[in-house]
């Protein structure tokens, strides 16, 4: 059965096969395969009423370490007048939206970088938090360090480990990376002792110094805080 791969090597000095990261035409029922380090992009194109597509449907995967979160760190100063007109034309649209609601204006606590990031998770924009990224992100930075502390925790010898073992320590770190995928939904909430669970499994592997974690970190204390508010509105 064919699958959406790409394994091409810079080995040929043809153009056509000397390219290390190529198209390769997209089929919806198969699943891509996505190297470490790497990620998707897919190039989809609706058919126009006389039938004819700009293009045909294909994907390919691309390299992530010049625009890894280390390489954004480093490179902040530079980046950092394009992200604040990215923020400011995020911000134009809650406030035009808020105008077409019928809002008068604005008192000066409505503006705040929170309220931009929380409506980039809800929009899903630019799916800089879904599902795939999340899961390469779970998988570089917390899946191994969660093996090993759960490994630990249960006793477990990592040398020769025996086959129920194995399937155990699978199944809770595939659980951790569901509840953290779930995450890429801006409306996704967890009861305040899952939240817990969570930022400790964040802390034992580190993963709360990236910054997809540290910004996982602060959703999870907001979630622990509104259930926290609901709960004292429910008593009044």
């Amino acid at each position: 059965m064919n699958t959406n791969t790409d394994t091409d090597t810079n080995t040929d000095t043809d153009v056509s096969t000397s390219l290390t990261f190529k198209f390769r035409p997209y089929d919806s029922q198969l699943p891509i395969e996505v190297p470490s380090n790497q990620r998707s992009v897919k190039c989809l194109y609706k058919e126009t009423k006389d039938g004819k597509k700009a293009g045909e449907n294909s994907y390919i995967n691309v390299p992530v370490s010049h625009i890894s979160e280390q390489v954004v760190i480093e490179r902040a100063r530079e980046l950092a007048p394009y992200v604040v007109n990215f923020l400011a034309a995020e911000e134009d649209k809650l406030i035009k939206e808020a105008h077409k609601s019928g809002s008068i204006g604005f008192g000066a606590s409505w503006f705040s970088l929170e309220k931009i990031l929380e409506a980039l998770d809800e929009s899903g924009q630019g799916n800089r938090l879904n599902g795939e990224k999340i899961q390469q992100w779970f998988s570089a930075e917390m899946r191994d360090k969660l093996i090993e502390a759960f490994a630990d925790k249960l006793g477990v010898d990592t040398e020769a480990p025996t086959d129920e073992e194995l399937e155990r320590l699978a199944a809770i770190t595939n659980a951790y990376q569901d509840k953290f995928k779930s995450l890429a939904s801006g409306k996704t909430y967890y009861k305040p002792e899952e939240c817990e669970i969570l930022q400790k499994a964040l802390e034992v592997t580190s993963a709360k110094d990236s910054i997809i974690g540290e910004r996982f970190y602060v959703r999870l204390d907001k979630m622990k805080e509104q259930a926290s508010n609901t709960t004292l509105e429910s008593l009044l």
